[in-house]
């Protein structure tokens, strides 16, 4: 009989084993992987786009090819916290968005690392992702980000953060 009790106690632990002791979840996993990518960052491109015609986006269209500067983005983005999970009652979203794309320098020819969708305003989500994996990431609560994001794009924070539409 004690043998039997057992079998499920070895499931459990080979189940742990298997599945893994860490506590992360796939978003976990997602900004953990990508964090290990930090170095191989040697450029960022930053473009405004705006989904609603009669709400045109800022036109900021950056560069940055200073790798340290790139991965200070890069890294900053990759330390906002996670969305927490529920229902919320956030500001109008006005369709404005800016995307990230943190390139490598691969001799071949770069290819992006991972690209960051940042919505100024609504719920300020932050989706970064590395081909099919990806995160929800949170800027309501980092307000510093943005201040930190436009100094290394070397541009005034206010022509991204807060957006206003004209």
């Amino acid at each position: 009989m004690s043998r039997l009790r057992s079998i499920p106690l070895a499931c459990g632990a080979a189940l742990l084993f298997v599945g893994g002791c860490d506590g992360m979840d796939g978003a976990d996993a997602t900004i953990a992987a990508l964090r290990a990518q930090v170095a191989t960052v040697k450029t960022l491109g930053f473009t405004a786009m705006g989904t609603i015609p009669s709400n045109p986006p800022p036109s900021v269209s950056v560069t940055v090819s200073d790798s340290a500067v790139a991965q200070a983005a890069y890294d900053a983005t990759l330390a906002l916290p996670a969305m927490p999970s529920g229902t919320y009652n956030c500001p109008d979203d006005s369709g404005v968005s800016y995307q990230l794309t943190f390139l490598n320098g691969d001799a071949k020819g770069p290819s992006a690392v991972m690209t960051a969708t940042l919505h100024p305003d609504g719920c300020q989500q932050v989706q970064v992702a590395n081909g099919s994996e990806s995160a929800i990431l949170w800027t309501a609560t980092s307000p510093d980000y943005w201040s930190s994001l436009a100094t290394d794009l070397g541009i005034a924070e206010s022509e991204i953060y807060p957006y206003s539409p004209p």
